[in-house]
């Protein structure tokens, strides 16, 4: 009986070491997933300065069955080629509700002379519920897009916000049309001091187009 009982518990001890070897394998394998995620969703910079070039990005857009891929670094040469402006928000923002409507107001005032994107940062189980939004608050005068946010573990990444260094909504980016950060304002935006500088780059090119 005393053999058979030390058999049992050593292959119980056997038993319980597998255990501990197998989960921090998986522990193991789980950090490297979250490593190689962090290196796959979370490329460019954590912070844009000004000065700095834009991330490219590829996203789901609004009306669209397919993902868009946005390149903003089209070049000054390009006749076409206008700065852009970019607005990441959530429906849960109020100042990014309220925002909306300076939003509109720049899109009509400034028409063909800037392009104008929303990033819309909700999770994609409020998407019907953003596009109503976008559909009653008439943003069809410029290009909606949505965030693809991806979960591994406990981490979530947001694949273009966390490449545009957005730690708050709203957060508005003001970009040259060869791809450089002009501007960038967040959180209580001044819009006046934002088409201050709209207007300060609009005059900046002008004076590039006289002098090519």
């Amino acid at each position: 009986m005393d053999i058979l009982e030390k058999y049992i518990t050593k292959r119980r001890g056997a038993m319980i070491k597998i255990i501990i070897i197998v989960l921090f394998a998986i522990f193991l394998n789980y950090m490297y997933d979250l490593k190689c995620a962090s290196a796959e969703y979370v490329r460019g910079p954590r912070q844009l300065h000004v000065g700095m070039r834009v991330p490219d990005f590829t996203l789901q857009e609004q009306g669209r069955d397919k993902e868009t891929e946005i390149s903003l670094s089209r070049g000054s040469g390009s006749e076409n080629a206008r700065p852009t402006i970019i607005m990441f928000w959530y429906l849960s923002c109020p100042d990014c509700v309220s925002d909306i409507k300076h939003i509109k107001r720049l899109a009509e005032k400034y028409n063909g002379k800037f392009t104008i994107l929303t990033i819309n940062v909700d999770s994609a189980e409020k998407r019907d519920t953003v596009l109503n939004f976008i559909k009653n608050q008439e943003m069809e005068n410029f290009r909606n897009f949505f965030e693809n946010i991806v979960e591994i573990g406990m981490e979530r990444f947001f694949t273009t916000a966390d490449r545009y260094g957005v730690l708050t909504t709203p957060s508005l980016f003001l970009i040259t049309r060869d791809g450089y950060l002009k501007y960038k304002a967040e959180g209580e935006i001044d819009f006046d001091d934002f088409e201050y500088q709209m207007n300060k780059l609009i005059s900046e090119q002008a004076v590039l187009n006289r002098s090519r």
